[in-house]
């Protein structure tokens, strides 16, 4: 059995481009596979990680690389900066989730419209651990509209949603800010199940300095690694994918 175990592209209705899915064996990850197997630099800070995070890594940075290959830029690399985030290539912005033994990446021309792109992907939420998160991932505005929608959505479901929407909000943020925040400083304006949108927006001015405010798309799936597919909310589905661009 290889280290890869399946690449593919997927398709979003209210995506531009196709996100690269990499599913992937951590039991059969090696250090030597960077150089040899996909021609990747190894980050500096490779052995101070344990072999799990080093695999979910350069998984990563392969579907990094398809996402820069679908655009034609072979020979390009992601760097990794100070702050662990992606440093992608001049003139384009990206980036890249991970969740259990899958990574996702999606890559575009940077223009003066796109200042950056944020992409996540989450397993939905088990019930069991839905009252501890839920504090940390809800605003105060974030609790009135969540209890006016949830009969929308499944509770785990919606709170997977906004956990989700914000880490792609985050990173879609992060080249502008670039410092961290909490979740509590971003809160959801709305939500549109119809058009699988949200609307976030900043509401701390200490750290942004102005408010942010950002479109999010999604979408449920049931992704059975080698049978990555869409389905309605009357099927069981396992994961959660948004996508944010910050303009």
């Amino acid at each position: 059995m290889s280290f890869l175990l399946d690449q593919q592209q997927l398709e979003f209705e209210n995506i531009p481009i196709p996100i690269q899915i990499v599913h992937y064996n951590p039991a059969e990850y090696n250090p030597y596979l960077f150089e040899e197997a996909f021609s990747i630099d190894p980050p500096e800070q490779l052995r101070q990680w344990v072999k799990k995070r080093q695999a979910q890594f350069l998984a990563g940075r392969v579907a990094a690389q398809n996402a820069l290959s679908f655009m034609n830029l072979i020979d390009q690399s992601v760097a990794i900066g100070k702050h662990r985030e992606p440093i992608w290539p001049k003139g384009v912005v990206g980036s890249i989730s991970h969740s259990n033994n899958l990574s996702i990446a999606i890559a575009r021309n940077k223009t003066n419209m796109i200042k950056g792109l944020g992409i996540d992907i989450q397993e939905v939420i088990k019930q069991k651990e839905k009252e501890s998160i839920q504090d940390i991932v809800l605003s105060s505005q974030d609790q009135l509209l969540f209890h006016k929608i949830k009969k929308n959505f499944p509770e785990s479901y919606l709170l997977t949603l906004i956990f989700s929407a914000k880490e792609s909000f985050f990173k879609a943020v992060f080249p502008e800010v670039k410092k961290y925040f909490n979740f509590n400083e971003v809160s959801v304006q709305s939500i549109s199940p119809e058009n699988k949108q949200l609307t976030l927006v900043s509401n701390s001015d200490a750290t942004f300095r102005y408010r942010i405010k950002c479109d999010v798309y999604y979408d449920f799936l049931q992704l059975n690694h080698q049978n990555f597919s869409h389905q309605n909310l009357k099927h069981k589905k396992n994961s959660v994918i948004t996508y944010c661009v910050n303009k």
